[in-house]
């Protein structure tokens, strides 16, 4: 009976210790099934889960004048950051705790506000642990050699150099150059390929923004880099552990030559200081734009590494606009300048140079009247006279006689209505003939006076006055203006060259360029001429004047003043235009500053 339980019992443990076997059996299959079929699977799991994958900004291409004046570069900037890796404490709370203990005594050190709250720290706890929290940007060398002493004493504090725009000439040509600021997420497309996105910085306005992806060609790289890839391993908090796993530096973005002449856009601008208006000079066969001045303008080291709040609306509040491009973006009736375009309207309508008009002072249209620049009466006029004297009466009746469509047809192929096609954009215009298409408004025989003579309904900006002064001068090309002269990459390997583009060839009669070109002469030269301020001893200048009365509100009149010219000098052909604002006259107040203009830049003179 003994050996029967005995044996029963020894059955039970057999059966027990071949289950336990069949289960280990089972359990060391499965894990065996789990490590070599679906190791590697795990693996990559678990690294996906610690790997973070970081974007690194590139760094903008530099913007140069013609003559390799930097315009806008790149320069470090020292910001003091913390590893918050160094920082952490047993909890969260005191790891909280420790960065503002620590952050408080900074401000201290370095006589700075402190300005990172507890919330601010959650926030990148929360969302960025990986990368370094940027506590003050900017650092002084004062306050980066400060830095420096405290590190050893201050766990988890460094310094990283990070690259700002840099703009050396400050306040020239701002306007053109325009802005770059750091990109926000919302822009950014490529945002779902990283982890932790650092921005570029992106152009904003001017050449920083018109040759941000491209600069000439689709083919040809702009301003903006390329961005490189790091990542990088955390724990399973997030904060970095000490191994990178792969790191691909950023590239630097295309180099670009303006046509600007750095030396003409000085002069211009220190002439225009003081005055709101503006200040353009063509190559009148090529259209390059050697200086594009408008007047005021602000200072773009003022801007970087941040706009400041207080100057952003200290340039908003200004009543000189300041941030306004009055040479591409201004709307101005161009008073007289018109007058060479209307000439070669009715020459091609058969108008003889040689006919004589009898101005007494005053043309009267209905019921309505116009005053003559000479109240008492030029006489009798042919052409060249009347452009030399800048005769309403006779510009008038001639535009009467012609009629409306024809001289906005001329007006239309001297660029005015349509934009011009500079990289950095600008204004249309007005021409009336889309006035008169719109259909909102009734044109009557007074509308045609007027823009016979450059008022009512005729606008343009500077930049287009020099654009149909350039054709007069060249021949009747009308042609494009153009900002960019060539881009080249980082090693200096030139990418792209950019050529002249012309718009169209006005098509007039023989001699009609020679009539109008004979009373631009006269306007400097004669000593009728309404534009003798700009004569020169040295210099053959041949010019236009402009004065046109427009409202400043509250029943108050003012005048925008002009003065549009060309000339040739060591083989090379110029078209310059100067408006001034709430001038006195155009032959009084801009002529005189093209002359100096020309002659500074032309003959010699630092500005």
């Amino acid at each position: 009976m003994n050996n029967g339980k005995f044996d029963s019992f020894r059955l039970r443990m057999l059966i027990i210790a071949c289950l336990m076997i069949v289960g280990f059996t089972v359990l060391l299959g499965k894990l065996w099934y789990e490590q070599i079929c679906y190791g590697e699977r795990y693996r990559k799991s678990i690294t996906r889960q610690s790997v973070r994958r970081v974007r690194l900004p590139g760094m903008r291409g530099q913007i140069f004048t013609s003559d390799y004046c930097l315009l806008a570069g790149n320069a470090p900037s020292y910001d003091l950051v913390f590893y918050l890796q160094e920082m952490r404490r047993n909890s969260r709370r005191r790891t909280i705790e420790n960065i503002r203990k620590i952050a408080v005594k900074l401000a201290a050190e370095l006589n700075r506000s402190d300005s990172l709250s507890e919330e601010k720290i959650r926030k990148h706890i929360r969302t960025k642990p990986g990368l370094p929290l940027v506590i003050y940007k900017g650092l002084s060398e004062i306050e980066l050699a400060r830095a420096y002493q405290l590190m050893p004493q201050m766990p988890g504090i460094g310094i990283e150099c990070s690259p700002i725009r840099h703009y050396p000439m400050k306040s020239m040509a701002s306007l053109v150059v325009g802005f770059a600021r750091s990109e926000s997420l919302d822009e950014a497309v490529d945002r779902r390929d990283y982890f932790y996105y650092q921005s570029d910085l992106a152009g904003k306005s001017g050449v920083e923004q018109a040759f941000e992806e491209q600069a000439g060609l689709r083919s040809v790289p702009g301003l903006r880099g390329f961005p490189g890839v790091e990542l990088i391993q955390v724990d399973h908090l997030g904060y970095v552990s000490a191994r990178r796993l792969e790191y691909h530096p950023a590239w630097t973005g295309s180099n670009v030559v303006l046509t600007l002449d750095s030396r003409a856009q000085l002069i211009g601008e220190e002439l225009m200081q003081g005055k709101r208006g503006a200040l353009v000079l063509l190559n009148a066969d090529s259209g390059e734009v050697l200086a594009l001045v408008s007047s005021p303008h602000y200072d773009l080291a003022r801007t970087t590494p941040v706009w400041s709040n207080r100057y952003y609306q200290q340039l908003l509040k200004d009543p000189a606009l300041p941030m306004f491009a009055r040479a591409t973006s201004g709307a101005y009736m161009p008073g007289s300048i018109i007058k060479p375009l209307a000439a070669l309207a009715a020459l091609r309508n058969n108008w003889q140079p040689a006919r004589r008009i009898e101005c007494d002072g005053r043309s009267m249209i209905g019921k309505s009247s116009i005053a003559c620049a000479n109240r008492y009466g030029h006489g009798e006029l042919s052409l060249p006279e009347a452009i030399e004297r800048s005769c309403n009466d006779y510009f008038i009746e001639m535009g009467q006689e012609i009629g409306v469509e024809k001289l906005a047809e001329m007006y239309q192929e001297a660029g005015i209505g349509s934009r011009t096609g500079l990289e950095i954009g600008g204004t249309a215009g007005r021409n009336p003939l889309q006035v008169i298409e719109e259909g909102k408004y009734k044109w009557t025989q007074y509308d045609t006076a007027l823009v016979s003579i450059g008022q009512g309904k005729v606008l343009l900006s500077p930049l287009q006055a020099a654009m149909f002064t350039a054709a007069i001068a060249n021949g009747g090309k009308l042609m494009t203006p153009q900002l960019l002269k060539e881009v080249y990459d980082e090693n200096g390997k030139l990418l792209f060259r950019n050529q002249s583009r012309m718009i169209r060839q006005w098509q007039l009669p023989v001699g009609a360029l020679d009539v109008v070109r004979q009373g631009m002469y006269q306007v400097v030269n004669s000593p009728q001429g309404s534009g003798k301020g700009a004569k020169s001893q040295r210099l053959t200048v041949y010019g236009k004047t402009g004065t046109a009365e427009v409202s400043a509100g509250r029943g108050r009149l003012i005048n925008n003043t002009w003065f549009t010219a060309f000339l040739t000098h060591n083989n090379v052909r110029y078209a310059v235009v100067v408006m001034v604002e709430e001038g006195r006259s155009g032959g009084r107040s801009c002529a005189p500053l093209a002359r100096d203009f020309l002659e500074r830049y032309l003959l010699g003179g630092m500005p």
